[in-house]
């Protein structure tokens, strides 16, 4: 990976696991926030669970890649939201974290020894 280059999640994840990652994703949201989150946004997260991957068109994955809110800690990668960006202020920051071991079968192939054990 480059230096001084904003990661994206097209960066690290195949082109075609970037909507299962974020299934994943939200799926925790709703699981560890269902009682910060407005109800529209966990419907809103529901309805893009429910839609089968071969649904998402190339535009919807150009979007998805370009996804920025993630870290990665040693063998972990977290999302992080700010407040207001997924629910009101008095919500604060909401964040996800998974071991990427759960993840490898998502990674780019070139990025997995350089991320993994």
């Amino acid at each position: 990976m480059e230096q001084e280059k904003i990661l994206r999640l097209g960066d690290l994840v195949k082109r075609d696991q970037l909507k299962a990652f974020l299934q994943r994703e939200r799926r925790e949201l709703i699981k560890k926030y269902s009682d910060r989150l407005p109800e529209e946004q966990i419907e809103a997260f529901r309805r893009f669970l429910a839609e089968p991957s071969r649904t998402t068109n190339d535009t919807e994955l150009d979007e998805f890649a370009k996804f920025d809110r993630f870290f990665l800690a040693d063998t972990d990668i977290a999302t992080e939201y700010s407040p207001y960006e997924l629910a009101s202020y008095a919500a604060g920051f909401l964040a996800t974290e998974f071991s990427l071991d759960q993840f490898r079968s998502m990674i780019r192939p070139e990025l997995i020894d350089r991320l993994l054990p």
